[in-house]
């Protein structure tokens, strides 16, 4: 009996540690806020580390500049790009002042949300 639950929980951690890997390896920042997409890797990279299975920082950054690189966020990709020694602190920082300026300058064209 004590066998069969600890075969059903392994079964469940590896459902979640197969869901969360799915969420990470096709991960997309939707929307025209950065900040939300990188708040939402960071929860998914936190997940995957407290089951065992954190990505190394130089996948985790990779993951986040491969979801800026799109049409909505061209600039802050290019910003960032230029920066040395990146991180993903960086890049997050650089998301939140991206995010800021967007809505700066749709308050001054008056085509803010």
């Amino acid at each position: 009996m004590l066998e069969r639950a600890v075969d059903k929980f392994r079964g469940k951690v590896q459902n979640v540690l197969e869901q969360l890997n799915m969420k990470y390896a096709n991960f997309v920042i939707k929307g025209k806020e950065v900040t939300p997409g990188i708040d939402q890797l960071r929860t998914i990279i936190q997940d995957l580390t407290k089951h065992g299975q954190a990505p190394t920082p130089v996948s985790q950054l990779a993951k986040l500049k491969s979801a800026i690189k799109t049409p909505e966020f061209t600039q802050l990709y290019l910003s960032v790009s230029l920066m040395p020694n990146l991180t993903f602190d960086l890049i997050s920082e650089a998301g939140k002042e991206f995010d800021k300026a967007n809505k700066e300058l749709l308050a001054m064209t008056g085509k803010a949300d």
